[in-house]
């Protein structure tokens, strides 16, 4: 059987990933180019196809049949055969399970759009699903912010009808009607923080100050600015790892008959490990560099200790560097070489000692990884070539100064005072909490 994902330009998608984690069929990648996408459509060569960017809303013209939802979104994601087409022929029928997908995604996050004003971020198909879910949903009032203006428009809901208000950003910025203030959901429907473009967000929470819910479709990275944002505020958040693996299993529903939506939570945490980073903050000389080297056997992931790659990209060691240049132009060197490489996947990543000073550091490793505090015994330390902390005096007064960083920067703590093997144990119980 012949399943896969047709879209213009996939890069890397998780898609496949998914799919064949449910052992059901062989998924492929199938990239096509604009041109050829009618000539695809019309050959008809799969047995279920998923269609992403640019055609959830071309393929509709190529299909003998679309279900109610798809048809109100105005875009299909998912194709399925079904019987009912004239001559003995089976139907080509759309459907859209990222409307499914999305409302899991919420519903796992613990955040509810009933009788909540809702605002999304954006105007295209992803929007207009998330605009469709909320009316689905009873929300209290939807907003769209758009770059351009729109006339507003009216969509069913379970109570009768409501009214959706377009807004541009420059509206959004000002708030003279009071929609960011009265906001309560906050839907990013944009690319806007997606890799590689991670330090980028589509509107800042500071416009929303009744905010209680995030969720953003972005799935890479994992948190992107605006999901930190969240976090640190306390505020309930999502990304779009669990509407994107909810809105494959409902597709394989679709396709096999099979009941296997009670699979996503296991398979988002399984996607979560595999492509998550883990990244080891410490005092210099606790052992983040020999426990990362061995962890990452464990793991099958490659391992980046940053002071080993400032030393290739500048070719002098940060010793070096701080006693020539300053400790100031390291940190700089450092702040590049941890945003460059916390934008990777599935990597363990050894930290230089004083990589938890800067907060833009902190969110770095935050944004796909996991981050554990190893700590050893100060007495313990190694100390040579290593211009900050020599001498046991100095590291106690060092660690006095960077104890509070390090433990709110830490998802856990691992006490590495005993075997390599007995920290990886440890790491390895939290990975898989």
């Amino acid at each position: 059987m012949a399943y896969g994902l047709a879209g213009e330009k996939l890069g890397h998608s998780y898609s496949k990933i998914i799919h064949e984690k449910l052992g059901l069929y062989s998924y492929e990648l199938f990239e096509i180019p604009r041109d050829d996408f009618a000539e695809f459509m019309r050959k008809r060569d799969f047995d279920g196809l998923n269609v992403t960017i640019p055609y959830k809303r071309e393929v509709m013209q190529y299909l003998d049949g679309i279900d109610v939802i798809a048809n109100e979104i105005g875009a299909v994601n998912t194709l399925c055969f079904r019987d009912g087409g004239s001559n003995g022929k089976k139907m080509l029928v759309g459907a859209n399970t990222d409307y499914f997908g999305f409302l899991y995604m919420a519903k796992r996050a613990g955040i509810s759009l009933t009788e909540k004003s809702v605002i999304i971020l954006g105007t295209g198909g992803a929007a207009h699903m998330a605009r469709y879910a909320a009316a689905y949903k009873d929300a209290a009032e939807i907003s769209v912010v758009s770059r351009s203006e729109h006339e507003e428009e009216t969509v069913s809901t379970p109570s009768g009808s409501m009214t959706v208000r377009y807004i541009t950003y420059d509206d959004l910025e000002k708030d003279t009607d009071g929609i960011a203030g009265r906001a309560q959901i906050v839907i990013n429907a944009t690319p806007v923080g997606m890799y590689p473009d991670v330090d980028a967000s589509p509107a800042s929470l500071d416009l929303f100050p009744s905010c209680e819910g995030v969720l953003d479709l972005i799935y890479n990275p994992f948190r992107t600015k605006l999901i930190q944002t969240a976090e640190k505020r306390h505020i309930k958040n999502s990304n779009g790892l669990a509407m994107l693996t909810a809105q494959a299993l409902k597709a394989a529903e679709l396709w096999t008959g099979k009941d296997l939506i009670g699979k996503t939570g296991a398979i988002t945490s399984e996607i979560e490990r595999e492509f998550g980073n883990v990244i080891l903050i410490g005092m210099p000389g606790c052992g983040k560099s020999s426990l990362g080297t061995a962890l990452a056997r464990q793991l099958g992931h490659d391992v980046v200790d940053t002071d080993t790659e400032i030393e290739k990209r500048e070719g002098r060691s940060p010793a070096a560097i701080i006693e020539e240049d300053g400790e100031d132009a390291f940190r700089d060197i450092e702040s590049k070489v941890l945003s460059d490489v916390c934008r990777q996947n599935s990597l363990v990543i050894s930290t230089g000692g004083g990589s938890i000073l800067r907060q833009e550091n902190v969110d770095a490793m935050h944004r796909n990884g996991t981050v554990f505090l190893v700590e050893r015994n100060i007495e313990d330390l190694e100390s040579d070539g290593r211009p900050l902390s020599g001498g046991l005096e100095k590291r106690r007064a060092l660690f006095a100064r960077r104890r509070t960083r390090y433990s709110g920067a830490a998802d856990f703590t691992i006490d590495n005072n005993g075997s390599i093997e007995a920290s990886i144990e440890q790491i390895m119980k939290a990975i898989n909490s």
